[in-house]
């Protein structure tokens, strides 16, 4: 277990003010409250950092031999902060089922946005099929970051995008994966918003344009070479076209819940405490879903009573008209901010 004076040395000040408040835990030397700059560029020890159900810091000090390991393995593995786009977040891009075919037809109440969405038979674009654009979207993003001129076209390791999102890595997944690549390929979008999300002259695009697969070492599986629309490669021109996603999205099996938290992330993200409600009618119209209206509110109280959503908490509400709403509020845990220290890097 580490000592006290090991804190000393980072921060002398800091650490007494925290120190009646941190409890250690076994010989793991596992401590609550320290913020993670007090462990920051520490000569002796590497730390990891959670967050506990109740909002508390836990801090994990790993001994001198495991550092260069640890470091190995996240150099190793994907790093990347997942976002999307905005106007992908809110409008119904996708299918929330795995075997639709039935194109998705959505007008806006206002008449002003239309999206339109055809597929061959290979089936409609799925929002699971939808993880392979934000890992894409991601990466751009992150290019883009360090300085790096935005392009259509991304090489990426297959292995890597499967382990990103949280997916095995055996023969089944690669044919998965590439069955996806195949129906956002095929998936022919017709829509007047921008990748910024507000409506402009209509454009007809592909979610992915072209793929290939370059074989390494005869496995026919280590890279993909991926060309994006311009619709989504133009959204890079303005940072304020992405909204960060948790990475337990990526763990969601249903696609209305998957879909609820996309809608979450645009409308109630940035409400604070207030959150924000979402008309069940408009929610169902939104959703791009198939199958009846009594079907989809039934499913939305489901998942308002569950109240599993990462980041987010619901609750199923009457307001002033007597109308049924979804109520969306960030839960008190995943705030942005605590004690002064950004949880999320801005995108």
């Amino acid at each position: 277990m580490l000592p006290p004076e090991d804190f000393l040395d980072i921060e002398p000040e800091f650490f007494a003010r925290l120190s009646p408040n941190l409890q250690a835990e076994g010989d793991d030397g596992k401590y609550l409250g320290i913020p993670e700059e007090l462990y920051e560029g520490h000569p002796h020890h590497e730390c990891s950092v959670t967050i506990d159900a109740d909002g508390a810091w836990r801090v994990t000090w790993q001994p001198p031999g495991k550092r260069r390991a640890r470091r190995r393995a996240r150099e190793n593995s994907s790093a990347l902060r997942l976002c999307d786009l905005k106007a992908l977040l809110e409008r119904p891009f996708f299918a929330l089922s795995k075997t639709r075919h039935t194109p998705i037809r959505y007008v806006s109440p206002d008449t002003r946005i239309f999206v339109n969405v055809d597929a061959t038979s290979s089936g409609l674009a799925t929002i699971w099929d939808a993880d392979v654009l934000i890992y894409l979207i991601s990466a751009l993003r992150a290019r883009q970051k360090r300085g790096d001129e935005a392009s259509a076209s991304l090489q990426v390791r297959a292995r890597d995008l499967l382990t990103a999102l949280g997916r095995g890595t055996g023969g089944r997944h690669y044919d998965l994966l590439r069955m996806a690549l195949t129906r956002l390929q095929d998936s022919r979008v017709e829509t007047n918003v921008r990748a910024g999300g507000q409506p402009g002259p209509a454009v007809a695009f592909r979610f992915i344009e072209a793929w290939t697969e370059d074989a390494e070492s005869g496995d026919g599986r280590a890279a993909l070479t991926i060309t994006l629309p311009n619709w989504i490669v133009e959204a890079m021109a303005d940072g304020g076209n992405f909204l960060p996603i948790a990475p337990a999205y990526l763990r969601l099996t249903g696609g209305r819940a998957r879909w609820l938290y996309r809608v979450a992330r645009k409308h109630a993200g940035g409400n604070g405490s207030a959150g924000w409600s979402g008309r069940m009618r408009m929610l169902f119209e939104k959703s791009g879903a198939d199958g009846t209206f009594a079907r989809f509110a039934f499913e939305m109280r489901q998942l308002a009573v569950a109240n599993d959503l990462p980041e987010f908490a619901l609750s199923s509400q009457t307001n002033a008209r007597g109308e049924e709403v979804i109520h969306m509020r960030l839960k008190e845990p995943w705030k942005r901010w605590k004690d002064g220290v950004r949880l999320e890097s801005d995108l």
